[in-house]
């Protein structure tokens, strides 16, 4: 009985460190440029950064390591979100539409649309409908506030069995944005984001 209980325990111990490691793996897949830089077409990827990206500073923020993709910590006060969200709408131009998102959760406002006939050249990759361009045209998206799970917010939803959809923010101020692989290998040098969890994925009816 004893001998039995030791190898239980040595495989619940094995299993848990084979868990970690797997994450540890996975995290640092999502944050190493070498992953873009690995891609077949990374060499043609153009750039539309106008100035290089300054290191970003501190820790880096906690997310999920699962569905949804958020960002756990270090979240924009209201003061910094707001200026961030007037900024990104002004500089984007008449060829954007700002309004609600059609792939994150309801929460998510701003996201951006490319203005349909701007959107007759959208290349797939830089489109995060599933199915691309001829499904919607959103590029980028802001979060709102991330919700944990034992937050009332999160403990009553669970209650009258609503999904994470229905009350998870992401965290305020993180964003999820699609990239040329030149620019997000730029992005991820400097440490301002991670690969999302879908990226390269196939969604629907053609490549993410």
């Amino acid at each position: 009985e004893g001998s039995a209980r030791n190898a239980a325990r040595d495989i619940r111990s094995s299993i848990q460190h084979s868990s970690r490691r797997s994450m540890a793996d996975a995290m640092a897949e999502r944050t190493s440029p070498a992953t873009l830089r690995s891609q077949p077409d990374f060499d043609a990827s153009p750039t539309y950064l106008t100035s290089a990206l300054p290191p970003r500073e501190g820790q880096r923020p906690r997310t999920e390591s699962c569905l949804p993709h958020a960002q756990m910590e270090a979240e924009s006060p209201d003061d910094i979100f707001e200026a961030l969200t007037a900024v990104a709408s002004a500089s984007l131009g008449d060829g954007v539409v700002e309004g609600r998102t059609t792939v994150s959760v309801p929460s998510t406002f701003p996201a951006y649309h490319l203005c349909k006939p701007c959107g007759a050249a959208m290349p797939r990759e830089a489109c995060m409908t599933p199915g691309g361009p001829a499904c919607g045209l959103e590029f980028a998206h802001v979060h709102a506030r991330y919700i944990p799970g034992e937050h009332p917010t999160a403990i009553q939803a669970k209650a009258r069995g609503l999904s994470w959809q229905a009350y998870q923010g992401g965290g305020q101020g993180s964003m999820h944005m699609c990239l040329s692989l030149r620019d997000a290998a730029a992005v991820l040098d400097a440490g301002w984001g991670e690969l999302h969890l879908l990226a390269g994925k196939t969604m629907g009816p053609g490549a993410r």
